[in-house]
């Protein structure tokens, strides 16, 4: 019971460290973080159009580190914590085995990864809805999701991005509605604009889409081919 409580202080206290760093992605609008939960904060974003604030009404989940994510009926491993306001697909976390991803952020002593999400819309962030639309169909696809990730690690409680250039793998929980016969694969868009699409790295799991992630920030889309 202490270690969960525990637990639960740093997360909470490794998102309010988060507050003073706005997240920036490709074409995306700053999203800063307010509100309050058990374990974390909800985000926020802004129009980069009219420049306004938009505080939608959302339910923050904090992301346990060597602990599992559950959604329809599945479970995926998060090896990093982190926090998530994702709700255009059930679950997204960082799965990459935990030698891989100590040696991809480069992690000393006392620092642990950390990864936050939040959805993204056309409003929010139009170049890079239009960027993921156009990939998605050059893929014959539809788009089932769309969000921002950004990864790192928390060192002296201080968030610091990974660099753009490492891969960590990621996991996605695909909604109960669609279809698990059908192929999925992952649209990155990252900062700076290049896009690529990512094949599931787990085709035999109809229910859980795993891609390489981008280090730091960028934008994802999961999209359905068929």
């Amino acid at each position: 019971m202490k270690t969960r409580i525990a637990q639960k202080a740093i997360a909470a206290a490794m998102v309010v460290s988060m507050v003073a760093t706005p997240l920036t992605a490709f074409a995306t609008t700053q999203a800063s973080s307010s509100g309050s939960s058990t374990a974390a904060v909800a985000a926020a974003s802004s129009d980069s159009g009219s420049g306004a604030p938009s505080t939608p009404a959302v339910t923050t989940t904090a992301l346990p580190a060597n602990g599992n994510v559950s959604a329809n009926g599945t479970k995926i491993f998060s090896t990093a914590a982190g926090v998530s306001t994702v709700k255009s697909v059930p679950a997204v976390a960082v799965t990459a085995p935990e030698a891989d991803l100590a040696a991809a952020l480069s992690l000393g002593n006392g620092e642990k990864a950390f990864a936050s999400s939040y959805d993204i819309t056309a409003k929010t962030a139009p170049a890079a809805v239009a960027a993921i639309n156009d990939a998605a169909a050059s893929q014959g696809a539809t788009v089932v999701g769309m969000f921002n990730m950004n990864i790192g690690k928390m060192s002296g409680g201080q968030f610091k991005a990974a660099d753009g250039s490492v891969r960590i793998r990621t996991s996605i929980i695909i909604p109960a509605k669609c279809d698990p016969s059908k192929t999925y694969k992952v649209v990155v868009v990252s900062k700076g604009g290049s896009v690529r699409v990512e094949d599931d790295l787990n085709p035999d799991n109809g229910k859980v889409v795993a891609f390489n992630a981008d280090g730091g920030i960028a934008a994802y889309a999961l999209i359905c081919i068929g």
